[in-house]
């Protein structure tokens, strides 16, 4: 399955309400994916999540590998979909 941030956007499961909540293994490849990416600040949550079509690509494989697909797909993408829906 794919590490889809807009599929699972419309069924946010956890309600992240900070950068933290999301789960630590993902949080290295979505910060590289947003350096590499992006021109946003690493604080800059509005810019980031406005850019999530291409921060998405870029961190998915890492994060499948750093947090495996049940975390990547049941824990990661509600929490990344919860905190840039409560933007």
């Amino acid at each position: 399955m794919k590490f889809s941030i807009a599929a699972v956007a419309l069924a946010a499961v956890v309600s992240a309400q900070s950068w933290s909540d999301i789960p630590a293994c993902a949080t290295p490849c979505i910060d590289d994916a947003i350096a590499s990416t992006t021109t946003c600040a690493a604080d800059d949550y509005a810019c980031i999540c406005s850019n999530e079509d291409v921060i998405e690509p870029a961190a998915e494989d890492c994060v499948v590998t750093a947090c495996g697909e049940d975390v990547a797909v049941g824990e990661v993408e509600p929490a990344v979909a919860a905190f840039c829906g409560s933007l």
